[in-house]
Order: structure tokens, then C-alpha cells, then sequence
């Protein structure tokens, strides 16, 4: 019986031999949803210095095998991306679904987006993203009372 594998593009005949297609052009493709988690939270509190995970958590897709991501923070023209190592001004895409020890100094708002490697025009975003409120101090939950 012959096989057609179409997120890797190959088409195997019942004898064993296999061909390799580049005919993704006219195949559907369906991003993932994202839905961008801070230390798996839509909100998050913090304290200044306190570190977590952001996560991308892409659900279902159709017609790619790999994607790349891209975060970032800002409104627009002061957009600023992680490119593995820290942010910068550029857009930056990547095997970023999860970056470990993100630890804001400011209230932020992470966003992400995703893409196929292998075709660019298919993509979502995050557009609301996750919210990281910083405060510089620990919360106080009550006051001690010492009598003598």
C-alpha cells in the first residue's frame, strides 16, 4: 500500500521507496493558538527579583511539523524580542515555546507569536499575552504585636 506523509512531504510506494516533494505549496495550513503563561498564569504578581518561565502553549496546528516563536514586549515601534540570550530591538524567531528565569524589573507585558519554519506566512499571536506586575517590596499580610 502506498503512504503519503504530507507534514514531511513524502509520498512511499508499497515497495519501500520513498520520494521527497516540495508540494506545500498548495497545502492548508493552520496555525497553533497560543496562549502565553507566566509561571503558567495569565497575571502574575512578583517580587523584584523573582524569576519564572514564560511558556507559548500552542495548541493543535495542521500542515507544519516545526514551529519558531517569537516574544517580545512593547506597543509597536518600541517592540523588544528575546533572542536567546536576552532582548533586543530586533525581531528575533526561534525554538523559543519556553524561556526559563525571565525576571522583569518593570510591570510587563509578554506577547508572543509563532510561524512555520517552512512557511513564514502561516502564523498566530498572543495578542493579549501575560501580564508581570513587579513590586519592589514583599507584600505585607499583617502586623506584629509585642506587648510586654
Amino acid at each position: 500500500m502506498d503512504a503519503v506523509n504530507i507534514a514531511a512531504n513524502t509520498f512511499t510506494k508499497a515497495s519501500g521507496i520513498s520520494f521527497f516533494s516540495s508540494f506545500t505549496a498548495g497545502l492548508r495550513c493552520v496555525p497553533p493558538v497560543l496562549n502565553a503563561k507566566y509561571n503558567n498564569e495569565d497575571f502574575k504578581a512578583i517580587c523584584l527579583g523573582d524569576s519564572y518561565t514564560l511558556t507559548a502553549n500552542p495548541i493543535g496546528n495542521i500542515g507544519c511539523v516545526t514551529w519558531e516563536y517569537a516574544w517580545y514586549t512593547g506597543t509597536g515601534s518600541d517592540n523588544t524580542y528575546w533572542n536567546g540570550t536576552s532582548w533586543t530591538n530586533a525581531e528575533t524567531w526561534g525554538a523559543y515555546a519556553t524561556i526559563t528565569g525571565v525576571a522583569p524589573i518593570v510591570n510587563t507585558i509578554f506577547k508572543v507569536k509563532a510561524r512555520c519554519t517552512t512557511r513564514n506566512s502561516c502564523s498566530s499571536a498572543d495578542n493579549i499575552g501575560v501580564e508581570v506586575e513587579v513590586n519592589s517590596s514583599p507584600p505585607l499580610f499583617g502586623r506584629l504585636i509585642y506587648t510586654i
